[in-house]
């Protein structure tokens, strides 16, 4: 695991990289203030190859994951503690496998979620108006999930319409924000 620190604004920032984590998308490290995710819905059954050949070529990557095993909810908590901010979760932009909040809102999810939950929520704030299925989801475990790429807000819009090329659902779903009292901010 490394850490990399710099300041951005007056605000100590920096990144996480974890070597085992889709090396492709990792390759250039700059500066961030937004988050994406570069969600698959292919899932499983597709590689981020493509997604990774767009992040790559962007030149201010700050940090980037593909969300495995820990869910999205693990793999942002890690990013936030590893470079000293907070990260916030815009939980209504994420996109969503057809039938999988119907699913989550009956309860079935897999019991690796609820392990990814409880081990972020000391470092979690949930706003009142979201919904606990979405909630469940973000902790979701996944087995090959999307990318979650942080990088400047300025170049946000340029990556999304490339990746938007080959993955419409491809979508901006959240923003690093200065340090709070918790690691992570669902709203």
């Amino acid at each position: 695991v490394k850490y990399d620190v710099d300041y951005i604004e007056g605000q100590k920032t920096g990144f996480f990289l974890d070597q085992k984590y889709n090396r492709q998308a990792a390759a250039k490290l700059a500066r961030g203030r937004r988050v994406l995710d570069c969600f698959t819905h292919t899932g499983a059954f597709a590689l981020n190859a493509a997604a990774a050949e767009r992040i790559t070529a962007c030149p201010h990557i700050h940090a980037c994951t593909d969300v495995t095993g820990f869910g999205l909810l693990g793999h942002a908590d890690e990013m936030a503690r590893g470079s000293g901010v907070t990260i916030r979760l815009y939980s209504r932009r994420l996109p969503l496998l057809p039938g999988a909040l119907e699913f989550a809102e009956m309860g079935i999810i897999p019991a690796g979620a609820y392990r990814n939950l409880d081990y972020v929520k000391p470092r979690l704030t949930v706003a009142e108006s979201v919904q606990q299925a979405r909630v469940d989801l973000i902790s979701d475990p996944q087995t090959s999930g999307g990318l979650l790429v942080a990088l400047p807000m300025e170049d946000a819009g340029a990556l999304l319409a490339a990746l938007r090329e080959r993955d419409p659902d491809s979508a901006i779903i959240g923003a690093v924000v200065a340090q709070t009292e918790h690691t992570l901010e669902i709203v």
